[in-house]
């Protein structure tokens, strides 16, 4: 699977024919297209994805414990059982994400974020 960045530029190749469940740890996705992906399962942990759109993506049960989110888009994302533990959220448009009991947010770091979280 190619990943992207917002400009349409192969950013990285990883295994198999989705993003579901895909190993994307310490990975740098800067500015990465991730657009109504499913990436649900994922492991993102320690990733860079600063400045990524994920807008209507499903990130359902992913771990993006201790990623940088910075500047990030996360518009109506499911962010449902995620983990964002010691994430950076700083400066991140997060109107409308989907959390609920299960989304740990830890530690989490939200500095300048817009918008808010929708618990269902």
């Amino acid at each position: 699977m190619v990943i992207k960045d917002l400009a349409g530029s192969v950013i990285c190749e990883v295994a198999g024919e989705s993003l579901v469940g895909a190993d994307l740890r310490r990975l740098k996705l800067w500015r990465a297209d991730f657009r109504a992906k499913n990436l649900s399962g994922a492991d993102m942990a320690y990733a860079d994805c600063s400045g990524a759109d994920f807008t209507d993506a499903n990130l359902s049960g992913v771990n993006l414990s201790n990623s940088t989110l910075k500047k990030t888009i996360l518009v109506r994302a499911d962010l449902r059982g995620a983990d964002l533990e010691r994430a950076d959220l700083e400066g991140a448009n997060i109107e409308g994400a989907k959390i609920n009991g299960d989304t740990r947010t830890f530690k989490l770091r939200t500095n300048g974020a817009k918008g808010g979280w929708v618990s269902c």
